[in-house]
């Protein structure tokens, strides 16, 4: 139990509830807005990051609200300074200039973080940027444990220092715009951001071990942090024209990324002395390097030149057109193929091993990417109740970056020299060499809208989509739609919306190659029936009470003759409701319900490509049930204002594996269906949100957050570090696993005491 209460009294208040900004009045040229409080937080649960995982929940004093304003009659310089939590860590502020008419410049600033996780022991330590290291007796120790690895590993894993997962970003944008004469507009734009902190960071391979009865595994992966040390800058310029009938602009844009750590160095805890893998198929001894390497996202660049137009016609028609060339480039220099010392590699040079960069056939990828987009529009309204529109879309990915034939590279974690890929049984194995992808999309559409009366409106359209892939299992695919949909709005208290979509995705021909099984497809190429449907509905039942639904539904069927997924459907309802009690107090409610499942086939490895008798199936089901319900208002001739919010979301997952055939005996453990327990989530808030102004400038507020968390989740229960006791039956006990950074129950408290005034 985390207990911290502390008073206070900054600039700053603490999540209360937001209050726009009101321009000053003439006879009143400066404004200053300020809110300050303390706040206290109380978390009981092991790990409380849930409670702040998207948001930062400060303790102590801060700055909730500044906001400031200055102009004067007459003049048309104006001032304004907004900003929310000024000061903290998650905050974000602007700043506006402005001539009106004239010029304009403004800067925004945002801080924002993401919490990973905290209590989490980890036997590595940091000892530079990238490099972690962990005790060399800990790695002599449990190289040579043998069978008694699991109990060495959980004393290591308890003994081991803590660590907090989070990662921070900070961005400041700088926007100008100047009207140098009436209908041309110079602006220009500066972005930069950077991200520090940490992140989770996986790696990992599976031991094949062959039994009589069939193959067992273990699963030596490291889950670690990933130092994270980005930057991105973005700039752009872009001239405007415009007139009554036309308008014309030309814009530059281009983005920067760096990263100042190119790659990730660990010591691997079981091992002090480098191995390779048992050769010649590499299944055994995996993962058993000293140490090893990974690399982070590398530094690139991208440059965009657009113009874009636009013509107004007669009978209320238009033609609209934007024209987008891109060239990105990225020349990061790679790492070597390995840093394990012990793999050989018979194909290098003499004096030559993997660990060199002299192995590598280039310096880096020299990779060069254009794009060139097209985007058209044409509508017009030749009779009063129609409109008819056309859009066309061509979005062209050319990668121009050299293909790179590879001497092998380092496999299944680090662990032996590969120089060829095997694919389906009985074909010759592949040389490693890199194949750029490019693709051209087009996309048009032609739509119709009709509206016979001032009420209803009827809208429906034909698209068709073509896709031509380089390097990929399909060629050339074609897809064809049908949308429509029809709305009625009788008066102001009533709308209802109606709408259906079909679409009907086709490859001409798919080829998997001599690597791809080829019962196998690839979900995002494979022939798929797409059905979605919508509605909504908003009306009042009395001058006091609004309710309104929705409801959506979304349905991909894939080839269900093949491997793979066979279908995934989505579906989404909710229902929301308002009452106006009096003139000064509000109760509104509501309920949603999300239901996702999906469906696909798999197949034993050792059974491709002649049987489909180790075949299983995985039916997942997701569901979310949500509701919220509260109230607010006003008393005391508006000078007390109050807020309650309750929600809670309940959420389950449903596992079912199935073998819809009987599986062959010597593959039990490879081919298996096994059950898989439920996994169940319940998530509450409480909002309490309260003040009173107690002089004319001054109002005193109570803010409270309650937000109990309860999971029951197999993926978490399951692996934690070391807890052989729960190791699932088809899995070997001995796991690289070091950091438990899953979720689990908590109880937050957080109460905070503010004062709003307004100076000027």
């Amino acid at each position: 139990m985390k207990k911290t209460l502390l008073s206070v009294l900054s600039l700053a208040a603490a999540f209360s509830q937001d209050k726009p900004t009101t321009p000053a009045a003439p006879d009143q040229p400066v404004t200053m807005d300020i809110e300050v409080g303390g706040q206290a937080r109380a978390v009981d649960g092991e790990k409380s990051f849930g409670l702040q995982r998207y948001r930062d929940i400060p303790r102590g004093a801060f700055v909730r609200r500044f906001d400031f304003s200055a102009l004067t009659e007459g003049n048309p310089v104006r001032f304004n300074f907004r900003s929310i939590d000024l000061l903290q860590r998650d905050q974000r502020f602007t700043a506006d200039l402005e001539d009106v008419g004239a010029w304009d410049i403004r800067f925004d600033w945002w801080a924002f973080s993401r919490y990973w996780s905290n209590h989490n022991p980890n036997v590595l330590t940091e000892v530079s940027r990238g490099v972690l290291t962990a005790p060399s007796a800990l790695r002599g120790a449990l190289q040579g444990a043998g069978g008694s690895v699991v109990p060495l590993a959980a004393e290591a894993v308890a003994n081991a220092p803590q660590y907090e997962i989070r990662s921070f970003r900070e961005r400041g944008i700088v926007t100008a715009s100047w009207n140098l004469r009436p209908g041309l507009t110079l602006s220009v734009n500066f972005m930069r951001e950077r991200r520090t902190g940490n992140r989770p960071f996986a790696q990992g391979t599976y031991v094949r071990l062959g039994m009589p009865t069939g193959d067992t595994f273990e699963t030596p992966g490291q889950e670690m942090w990933e130092p994270t040390s980005y930057g991105t800058t973005e700039a752009g310029a872009a001239l405007d024209y415009a007139r009554r009938n036309f308008f014309a602009s030309v814009e530059y844009h281009a983005s920067l990324f760096g990263n100042t750590t190119e790659g990730l160095i660990w010591q691997n805890p079981f091992q002090l002395t480098p191995e390779q893998s048992i050769l010649p198929s590499g299944d055994l001894n995996r993962g058993r390097f000293a140490q090893t390497q990974a690399a982070l996202p590398p530094d690139n660049q991208a440059h965009t030149v657009t113009g874009r137009a636009l013509v107004l016609l007669p009978r209320a028609s238009k033609l609209s057109g934007v024209l987008s060339w891109s060239r990105w480039t990225q020349d990061d220099p790679f790492l070597p193929f390995s840093i394990n010392s012990a793999i050989t590699a018979a194909n290098l040079p003499a004096g030559v091993t993997p660990t060199s960069i002299a192995a590598l056939p280039r310096g880096s990828l020299g990779g060069l990417v254009h794009t060139f987009n097209q985007d058209y529009v044409a509508s017009s309204r030749p009779w009063r109740p129609v409109q008819l529109t056309f859009r066309y879309n061509d979005y062209d990915f050319d990668n121009l970056t050299a293909s790179i034939l590879f001497p092998g590279y380092a496999a299944a974690g680090d662990s032996w020299w590969r120089t060829a890929i095997s694919g389906q049984p009985g074909t010759t194995p592949v040389r490693i060499e890199s194949e750029p992808s490019s693709f051209r999309r087009k996309r048009a559409q032609f739509e119709a809208a009709i509206r016979p009366v001032d009420a209803i409106t009827w809208k429906a359209a034909y698209r068709w989509e073509g896709w031509d892939r380089e390097h990929r299992e399909v060629a050339h695919l074609t897809e064809n739609g049908f949308l429509t949909s029809l709305s009625f709005a009788p008066r102001n208290d009533v709308y209802a919306r109606a709408g259906f979509r079909y679409f009907d995705r086709t490859p001409d021909a798919y080829d998997p190659g001599t690597l791809e099984p080829p019962f196998l497809r690839m979900f995002d190429q494979a022939r798929r029936l797409r059905k979605q449907a919508d509605a909504l509905l908003s009306f009042n039942l009395t001058p006091r009470v609004t309710a309104s639904g929705s409801w959506f539904y979304l349905s991909d069927v894939y080839d269900k003759t093949f491997f793979g997924l066979h279908q995934q459907k989505t579906t989404s309802s909710s229902a929301d409701i308002t009452f106006t009690a009096t003139e000064n107090v509000w109760f509104y409610g509501g309920w949603g319900y999300d239901r996702t499942g999906y469906d696909y086939l798999a197949v034993a490895k050792t059974t491709f490509p002649y049987s489909f008798a180790n075949a299983w199936t995985r039916d997942t089901r997701d569901r979310v049930h949500s509701a919220h319900i509260g109230f607010s208002g006003a008393a005391a001739g508006n000078k007390a204002n109050f807020q309650v919010n309750y929600a809670v979301a309940l959420a389950g997952m449903d596992i079912n594996t199935v073998n819809p055939n009987p599986i062959v005996p010597t593959q039990a453990l490879n081919a298996q269906a096994f059950p898989f327990p439920k996994v169940k989530s319940q998530f509450h808030e409480l909002r309490l949100d309260a003040s009173y102004e107690v002089a004319s400038r001054v109002r005193v507020g109570l803010f409270y957050l309650l937000e109990p968390f309860r999971l029951n989740d197999f993926a978490v229960d399951t692996i934690a570090p070391y807890a052989p006791e729960r190791i699932a039956p088809e899995n070997d006990a001995r796991r690289y696993y070091f950091l438990d950074t899953g979720m689990s129950n908590y109880l937050g408290n957080t109460a905070a005491l503010y004062l709003r005034f307004t100076v000027f």
